[in-house]
């Protein structure tokens, strides 16, 4: 009311010369303000979901990483209520690839396999946990009586 109250004061009851009204300017301008302030809340709610996604991704592979790992996998063990196997893979001989192509070539070769174990194991909870080591967790595993250590691949 005070800012009818106001403009009524300054013009005399009259709309200005410009054809508007104070409060009608005012209104445009509040309108304005509110459009800037709700594109503003959306840029910041697309920056919130970026970083929280970066937070819990690795950057050269898209996979989650080891934070996410470690945050979901509980839920998940205790979501299908049996037996499951945590798959490690360690690349062996990884570090001559780095030191003889070079790390453009060295990021690639992890891209590729992250790329395949995601394919490979499809919904199931793939990350890297940094360097050249993957964890996966299989949601639904079929595995009947998971072993300890694993197999080299390929066999010597």
């Amino acid at each position: 009311m005070r800012i009818l109250d106001s403009a009524a004061a300054d013009t005399g009851g009259a709309p200005p010369v410009g054809g508007q009204s104070r409060t009608e300017a005012d209104a445009a301008r509040l309108q304005a303000r509110i459009d800037q302030l709700e594109a503003h809340v959306q840029r910041l709610e697309h920056e919130r979901k970026t970083l929280r996604w970066m937070a819990g991704h690795d950057a050269l592979t898209g996979l989650a990483n080891r934070r996410l790992f470690h945050a979901v996998a509980p839920a998940l063990l205790r979501a299908d209520d049996r037996s499951a196997a945590i798959l490690i893979l360690d690349l062996n001989g990884f570090k001559p690839i780095n030191d003889t192509y070079g790390h453009d070539v060295g990021d690639e070769v992890l891209c590729v396999i992250a790329r395949r174990m995601a394919a490979c194991l499809g919904d199931h909870l793939v990350a890297r946990f940094g360097g050249d080591e993957f964890a996966a967790l299989p949601s639904a595993p079929r595995v009947h009586a998971p072993r300890r250590g694993g197999t080299r691949w390929p066999p010597r």
